[in-house]
């Protein structure tokens, strides 16, 4: 069992207190995309590096290719998963779970961006 915690901040800093005593645990950082676009990528690294897994809450839409591109590209920063809108249709939802190459995750969610549903 894991125990998510939310990353919705623009930097680490005021964290690291919290992620130093969380360290050796059972924990899923969920990086939500303000803070994804404000730290960048190499967050994911750092808590890959502390012992977290890191799941990308992206909410990546859009073509089919271009989903699929992005999800290649989440899979390469060694994230654990991402999500994926499924507004963008059954291509783009397909093309990302392809992507995946069967080492990431991805959760399909509908809805507003303040109530994400899994599916």
């Amino acid at each position: 069992m894991h125990v998510a915690l939310q990353i919705d901040t623009p930097n680490l800093e005021p964290l690291e207190p919290i992620l130093d005593a969380l360290e050796g645990l059972p924990i899923r950082a969920w990086i939500a995309s303000s803070a994804f676009i404000s730290l960048g990528p190499s967050v994911v690294h750092h808590l890959r590096l502390a012992g977290f897994d890191a799941f990308l809450d992206l909410r990546l839409c859009g073509e089919a290719d271009t989903v699929g591109r992005a999800v290649e590209a989440v899979r390469r920063q060694g994230a654990l998963g991402v999500t994926v809108d499924l507004a963008s249709g059954v291509a783009a939802a397909r093309a990302a779970q392809a992507a995946t190459r069967g080492r990431l995750q991805v959760i399909g969610v509908t809805g507003p961006m303040d109530a994400p549903h899994a599916v």
